[in-house]
């Protein structure tokens, strides 16, 4: 082979070989992702509007929600409804202690937690006040009592169902001059609509409510009527 062919040869060799080396490097580009990013927008704003209380042993009939009053407070945590003013009947002076029904048959209590992951949890507590005759001038006047909310029971509203409250107490006393919590949610727990209602065993024929009893030392009272007030708190749980 001369010297002029064995150039060329070399040549074609080396020609073939940057044209595989660029077809190589061209196929590899094509195997790599190409990416290019897009974004999704939403906003959301706090919902201070309180919802309609419900139905406590049907949620989803609003028609009867039972013996409450409507919750004046707003904001994302507040009170929905909570009991009404209950009564214990007339009874007599001067027969020790003794122990009343109310005349409420179906008392409720509902609260709305719209925090989101804002939220901690929150505390629900009742506090009670002494009992006062407006008409006793002395002895009389102001007198203990306790009231016993007995077998609650723990419900949702209507929209969708999440985690519940973990602490909720089945029975509790509240007496004169304290405060008792008796439900709580940690954090991630009682978000949204819940409540808890103590109706009476047989709510649709009972005449008073063995669920929610008074107890009061008749021989403290003088003749008249006395009135008490029940206090319901939510308040927010402090950051732990």
């Amino acid at each position: 082979m001369t010297r002029k062919k064995a150039m060329k040869l070399f040549s074609s060799m080396i020609l073939g070989a940057f044209m595989f080396i660029g077809a190589t490097s061209i196929n590899a580009e094509e195997q790599v992702p190409k990416v290019e990013t897009s974004t999704a927008n939403i906003k959301f704003a706090v919902d201070t509007e309180t919802v309609d209380p419900v139905n406590p042993v049907d949620p989803t009939d609003p028609t009867d929600p039972g013996d409450i009053d409507n919750g004046t407070g707003d904001g994302p945590l507040a009170i929905v409804a909570y009991p009404q003013a209950m009564d214990f009947g007339s009874q007599k002076v001067g027969k020790g202690i003794q122990t009343y029904e109310a005349d409420l048959k179906k008392p409720n209590i509902q609260i709305q937690d719209k925090r989101g992951a804002a939220s901690d949890g929150w505390n629900l507590s009742v506090g009670l006040s002494d009992f006062e005759n407006s008409t006793a001038t002395a002895d009389g006047k102001l007198v203990k009592g306790k009231i016993t909310f007995d077998n609650t029971e723990l419900f949702h509203g209507n929209e969708t169902e999440t985690q519940q409250p973990s602490n909720v107490s089945k029975k509790f006393v509240v007496e004169s001059g304290k405060t008792v919590q008796f439900a709580s949610a940690a954090k991630g727990e009682g978000l949204g609509h819940w409540g808890f209602h103590w109706y009476a065993p047989n709510y649709k024929t009972n005449e008073t409510n063995s669920n929610v009893k008074l107890e009061m030392d008749t021989n403290q009272v003088v003749a008249g009527s006395y009135t008490a007030n029940l206090e319901w708190t939510l308040s927010a749980t402090p950051n732990q």
